[in-house]
């Protein structure tokens, strides 16, 4: 069995006042079958002590922090109680204990997040792929690929650049955009809420991930 540590996050004071927390996503390889769970260690904690087991289900990763200092965000792929969502969503668990549960229920999956503070309360950031023309409209982007898809065809017109993207051909024509939503915070459980902002609205270009 291997394991590999990766996307640490540092709280360096808790809320509580106490010592800096540590919380990371680790894989584990058992034959040709992996998982990835979410795992809390305290700054205060000696190579005697284990970590704490966050996540169960599914696979967890990019952990970060949320506002209040308890909870932590991530992105995970896992069964969603709204049948609309679809991929990897972001979803939320509170360190003191209880089940993770989902953050955002979009139509389209989310490839990167990060939480924006701002005099009017904090934002969730968030990257995905999109067609430019449709922006902020996921049922639309959702509506295209499920259109394109169902042609069976093989076939690739071009009608711009770029072609191929490293080593994938750049069949449906997406572009990565950054888009904004307020991260509302109800007794202790974040949901986002709001209208979703598309911040490179119109433009065919691709924001790293």
């Amino acid at each position: 069995r291997l394991a590999k540590v990766s996307a640490p996050d540092v709280l360096f004071r808790g809320a509580d006042g106490g010592a800096a927390r540590l919380v990371y996503s680790e894989r584990a390889w058992d034959g040709d079958k992996s998982t990835a769970e979410l795992r809390l260690v305290g700054g205060d904690a000696t190579p005697e002590v284990r970590p704490v087991r966050l996540t169960t289900a599914g696979k967890a990763g990019d952990p970060l922090w949320a506002p209040d200092e308890r909870t932590v965000l991530f992105l995970a792929t896992r069964p969603h109680p709204d049948a609309a969502a679809v991929g990897q969503q972001v979803w939320a668990v509170d360190t003191s204990g209880g089940e993770a549960y989902a953050v955002t229920a979009l139509p389209i999956g989310v490839d990167g997040f990060r939480v924006v503070s701002t005099p009017a309360g904090p934002y969730l950031a968030f990257v995905a792929s999109v067609y430019a023309d449709c922006g902020a409209d996921f049922a639309a982007t959702a509506a295209r690929d499920k259109a394109k898809a169902a042609t069976g065809s093989s076939a690739m017109v071009f009608e711009s650049l770029p072609v191929r993207h490293w080593d994938e051909w750049d069949v449906y024509s997406k572009r990565n955009h950054v888009f904004v939503m307020r991260l509302a915070n109800d007794h202790g459980v974040y949901a986002a809420a709001g209208t979703v902002v598309d911040l490179m609205a119109g433009l065919e270009a691709d924001t790293p991930t």
